[in-house]
């Protein structure tokens, strides 16, 4: 694993509809990664971001997610299962935020050619 740099950024990452297409629990074994999500991911890895997957997946299927992640090939920091299901997520610190809506299932889309 990479030491993220002092200039790192957090990324807080979504997975079904963002890097993963967005499937039903029960075919989640069938579940692939969206166009680009894995190199988009693991270039900011790479450049010492930290990753932080957080999902609103059950946490009985953490090693199921786990296994997902690291099969189709994503490099990560850390992974949340429950992320809650509610209409606005809010995040209060006193470093810089930057907030990124995607569509589901475009995945990271649009944002993989900005952010890069």
């Amino acid at each position: 694993m990479l030491m993220p740099k002092k200039e790192a950024c957090v990324r807080i990452i979504d997975i079904d509809g963002t890097v993963i297409k967005h499937m039903n629990p029960s075919k989640y074994k069938e579940a692939f990664p969206l166009e680009d999500a894995v190199e988009t991911v693991n270039e900011w890895f790479q450049n010492g971001d930290i990753i932080i997957f957080w999902t609103a997946r059950h946490p009985s299927y953490y090693d199921c997610t786990k296994q997902q992640l690291d099969s189709m090939g994503f490099y990560y920091n850390e992974l949340l299962m429950g992320k809650p299901y509610a209409k606005e997520i809010h995040l209060y610190d006193d470093a810089d935020i930057e907030f990124h809506k995607v569509e589901r299932d475009k995945g990271l889309g649009i944002l993989i050619r900005e952010d890069k």
